[in-house]
C-alpha cells in the first residue's frame, strides 16, 4: 500500500506512519520541517517501512499541488491513500483584531487543504482513500474559536460534497472530526479528564476508518458525535450566555 502523509510530523501523523510503518507500507511524507522529516524517515524504515519518499515544502503554499502529487507518486508507484492531517490552531483573540492572522488559519486550515483534496482527486488511485482531519469544533461556531472551527467545519462539508461526487468512481473520501487531542497544537490548553485522547487513540481510529471505507464523517471517538448533537441543539438565547 502507498500512503502519502501532509504534514507528516505532526502529531498524530507520526502515529499513523507506525502504523503503516508495521504493515510495510511504502511511505510518501511531505512537511516543511527538513530535518523532522529525515528523522522520521529513518524511524519509520528501521519500523518496517518499504520505501519511503520525503518532500519538504510549505503546505499551505506549494507552487503545485497536482504537480506535487503527481511527483511523489511517480516516486512511490502511485498513491493508495493521501491523508491531509496539518493544520493550525491560531489565536482567536488575535484573530479578531489581526485580520492577516484570521487569513492565515483560514487558507492554511480550509483553502490549502481543499485544494489537496482536489487534486489527490485526478492522482490517487480510484479504489483507494482521500482523507482530512477536521474537527469538531466545526459542528457549531464558538466564541473561543470560530475562525478555526469556521475553517474546519468548512473542510467537513467540502469533504461530504467531493465523497458525493467521487461515490460512483472514487476514491472514497473520508473526513476525522476529533475532540480534544493531546498534541503539540494542543500544549497550551490544559488537559485532564474523559474528553481528552492521546495522538495513537486517534491514528487507530484513522486507519480503521481508511480500512473499513467508513465516513465520509467519522468522530474520534465516536462519543463526540453525541456531544456535538447536544450542543447543536442548545437553543441561541441559552448558548449565548455560556462561555464556550
Amino acid at each position: 500500500m502507498n500512503v502519502v502523509i501532509l504534514g507528516a510530523v505532526s502529531g498524530i501523523a507520526i502515529e499513523i506512519e507506525r502504523i503503516y510503518a508495521a504493515r510495510g507500507a511504502n511511505l510518501g511524507l511531505l512537511d516543511i520541517k527538513a530535518e523532522d522529516v529525515e528523522a522520521l524517515k529513518g524511524d519509520l524504515q528501521v519500523r518496517g517501512a518499504g520505501k519511503v519518499e520525503t518532500m519538504v515544502l510549505d503546505l499551505s503554499a506549494p507552487a503545485s499541488y497536482e504537480g506535487t502529487l503527481r511527483d511523489i507518486s511517480s516516486r512511490l508507484g502511485g498513491i493508495d491513500a493521501l491523508l491531509v492531517v496539518y493544520g493550525i490552531l491560531g489565536d482567536q483573540a488575535r484573530a479578531k483584531d489581526d485580520l492577516a492572522h484570521a487569513q492565515t488559519i483560514l487558507s492554511t486550515d480550509f483553502t490549502s487543504a481543499a485544494l489537496w483534496m482536489l487534486a489527490a482527486a485526478k492522482i490517487v488511485n480510484p479504489a483507494g482513500c482521500i482523507l482530512a482531519i477536521s474537527s469538531v469544533a466545526g459542528d457549531r461556531g464558538r466564541k473561543s474559536n470560530f475562525v478555526y472551527g469556521a475553517a474546519k467545519g468548512g473542510l467537513a462539508l467540502f469533504a461530504q460534497g467531493m465523497a458525493h461526487d467521487l461515490a460512483a468512481s472514487g476514491p472514497h473520501v473520508i473526513i476525522i472530526k476529533p475532540g480534544f487531542v493531546n498534541t503539540p497544537m494542543t500544549a497550551a490548553i490544559p488537559k485532564g479528564g474523559p474528553l481528552w485522547s492521546s495522538a495513537s487513540d486517534i491514528a487507530r481510529i484513522i486507519v480503521n476508518a481508511i480500512d473499513k471505507k467508513r465516513g465520509p464523517i467519522v468522530y474520534a471517538p465516536w462519543f463526540w458525535r453525541w456531544i456535538m448533537l447536544i450542543l447543536r441543539l442548545v437553543p441561541s438565547f441559552v448558548f449565548h450566555k455560556t462561555k464556550l
